[in-house]
């Protein structure tokens, strides 16, 4: 073990230029079975199939639980500003009351 206790990895490299996808599939198939989990492929457009198998045994990102957490957060938020807002103040639009808690019933008041 090399002083300070910090052992280097080799990064391995690999560059493959392929003609179509199917090829390219079957690459991405032979390079996992071999060993290379972690996968970085570049095309000229999507591909769902290549992106389907780069994605297999990548984690799922927190990243998206976060966004769905703030934008829900958010969205929760800005109603009851709305709400609470118009009944502090009652704010009046239009000759109606923005916000009204009615009882519930099964047919409507005439």
């Amino acid at each position: 073990m090399p002083a300070g206790g910090i052992t280097r990895m080799a990064i391995a490299s690999l560059l493959g230029v392929f003609s179509d996808t199917e090829s390219t599939l079957r690459a991405i198939r032979e390079l996992r079975a071999k060993g290379f989990p972690d996968l970085t492929v570049y095309t000229p457009i999507p591909v769902e199939e290549i992106e389907e198998e780069v994605e297999k045994v990548r984690p799922l990102s927190k990243v998206r639980l976060f966004t769905v957490i703030g934008g829900l957060t958010g969205t929760a938020t800005a109603f009851f500003l709305t709400i609470w807002s118009s009944l502090k103040w009652e704010l009046v639009t239009g000759a109606r009351i923005p916000c009204r808690f009615r009882p519930s019933s099964s047919s409507p008041s005439s």
